[in-house]
């Protein structure tokens, strides 16, 4: 059965200039959305950058957090206003992040949750239709094209 993710928050316009910026903003956003401690979402972003590359080549992003108490996976999805330098497979700057929530206790989740969001973002024609995007709604409906994902009510 394929898995379906809620896709519960969508940045169309960051503005942040620099990786500490964006890695606040998401948090900020995420912590208000997920209820969950701000602080510890930027620690956990931070951290996760530092111990290993969250680029997946192509301007993308992909930081997966593994969070103890979340009951179902969540997508979050930022498109940044500029691109943004950070270390990346390809040494290519960052403007689009897709950041995964789930549970540290459910691996097979995870996976899927990786591998189903990996393979959307390495379309080249998915990145560059959400570049040229116009609003929230023409990103979701993009990405309800191209990923088995429902939106949270």
């Amino acid at each position: 059965m394929l898995q379906t993710y809620n896709f519960d928050l969508i940045l169309p316009d960051l503005k942040a200039t620099n990786t500490k910026q964006v890695f606040k903003d998401l948090a900020k956003a995420i912590s208000k959305k997920a209820n969950l401690g701000e602080q510890q979402l930027l620690i956990k972003l931070v951290s996760q950058e530092k111990q290993e590359n969250i680029s997946i080549g192509q301007g993308i992003a992909m930081p997966h957090l593994k969070i103890s108490n979340i009951d179902q996976p969540m997508v979050i999805f930022a498109r940044l206003k500029n691109f943004v330098p950070f270390e990346t497979v390809d040494n290519e700057p960052i403007d689009l992040i897709c950041c995964i929530l789930s549970s540290k206790e459910d691996n097979v989740v995870n996976l899927q949750a990786s591998s189903t969001m990996a393979r959307m973002l390495s379309q080249k024609e998915f990145s560059e239709r959400i570049r040229s995007a116009n609003n929230t709604d023409d990103i979701y409906k993009i990405m309800r094209q191209f990923a088995p994902m429902r939106k949270a009510a």
